[in-house]
């Protein structure tokens, strides 16, 4: 079993769910749970944000790498990648004003994975 199928499991254990319900609360369809906790499919990013927006006190870090940051102040905002090179933190989520409404080739949600970091930018409505 994957790892972070297992964090999946653990999350679903703690929270005292059945995997239906567990599916229902993030908002997708129970065959794709059943998929994922029996090693058929791996969750795809849709999954792992539909879990992170249903569970935002979970550490993203902790459900895609394991590693859980303990982050004692609140991150500060950071600049686009772009500008600044590699993020301080492993994880920011930001909406981007730099992306336009009106540029339909971009999907809504980007993940940016550099080594171990990631980032999670939003496309801004």
């Amino acid at each position: 079993m994957e790892d972070i199928t297992k964090r999946i499991t653990e999350i679903i254990s703690k929270r005292k769910l059945s995997n239906g319900a567990f599916a229902d609360k993030i908002g997708i369809k129970r065959p794709i749970i059943s998929h994922i906790l029996s090693g058929r499919n791996k969750p795809s990013l849709h999954v792992v944000l539909q879990i992170l927006d249903a569970f935002p006190e979970i550490d993203p870090s902790w459900l895609l790498l394991g590693k859980s940051q303990k982050v004692e102040n609140p991150p500060i905002p950071q600049e686009p990648l772009e500008k600044t090179g590699a993020p301080e933190l492993p994880f920011t989520e930001t909406k981007s004003e730099e992306i336009s409404e009106k540029d339909d080739s971009l999907p809504s949600t980007l993940l940016l994975i550099e080594g171990n970091e990631f980032r999670i930018i939003k496309k801004s409505n």
